[in-house]
């Protein structure tokens, strides 16, 4: 599905060892059911007939990364690695933790509140999380500018 554009659909398969798929159908069984029909048709439809969009998404996806990378190295109190698949940012942001004594949980619901700009704690990803923020880029390049245009005066404002 995100070859398709089709953010948080959650929806998938696996092709493997007969062996191996029988073990991750009794995984699989306790922890989802009932896909969605539309989610199914969707994802069926896409790999039917959208197969020549998939290059197109790779190439946005691929500027948007390089957007968001350069946005983060230019402001302060951020850094990254630049990533190397999916649509997120895990964007290291210790300088601003540090500086404001905030948890990357405090630091997220802080910026939420007061820039309207959604991020993810990197705490949620085990505690070598803890300083970071998680961030999409699977949005226009116009949002990802709008967005840390709002980061940029949230932390001119710290005065870090």
């Amino acid at each position: 599905p995100k070859m398709f554009a089709m953010t948080g659909w959650r929806l998938g398969y696996a092709i493997s060892r007969p062996d191996i798929i029988r073990n991750m159908t009794k995984l699989h069984e306790n922890g989802a059911s009932c896909l969605p029909a539309p989610s199914q048709l969707a994802a069926a439809y896409g790999l039917k007939h959208c197969g020549s969009a998939i290059e197109e998404m790779r190439t946005s996806y691929l500027r948007r990364r390089d957007l968001i990378c350069s946005l983060v190295d230019d402001t302060p109190g951020l850094s990254i690695r630049k990533p190397k698949g999916a649509f997120y940012a895990f964007i290291n942001a210790k300088e601003l933790t540090k500086a404001t004594g905030m948890t990357s949980r405090e630091l997220c619901i802080d910026l939420l509140q007061k820039t309207g700009v959604v991020t993810v704690p990197g705490s949620g990803f085990g505690e070598c999380g803890e300083g970071y923020i998680r961030m999409t880029y699977a949005t226009s390049d116009e949002n990802i500018h709008r967005g840390f245009d709002r980061i940029r005066e949230y932390i001119g404002g710290l005065k870090l």
